[in-house]
């Protein structure tokens, strides 16, 4: 069963935004689960949420700015992130 932690998702998010140059979060989380390949508990839904554990996870690298913080920039025009 998976437990991954922000930190070590982090590491693997910043790892497809450097080989998908101008990724989408949508494509990111998508990307980032099938490297990680999660189960447990990470799969399953939030009872306040229509996602994942992991995928919330994956959302909260970008909403408290973790991304940005370790090199990643948000392109708000069209939603995509670079290295």
């Amino acid at each position: 069963m998976s437990e991954y932690s922000e930190d070590q998702i982090l590491t693997v998010a910043l790892g497809v935004i450097k080989q998908h140059q101008g990724v989408t979060t949508a494509e990111m989380i998508e990307k980032v689960n099938y490297a990680i390949q999660p189960s447990g508990t990470d799969l399953i839904n939030n009872p306040s949420r229509n996602d994942s554990k992991i995928s919330q996870k994956i959302r909260n690298l970008k909403s408290h700015g973790t991304l940005e913080k370790a090199g990643a920039v948000f392109n708000s025009s069209n939603g995509t992130w670079t290295i």
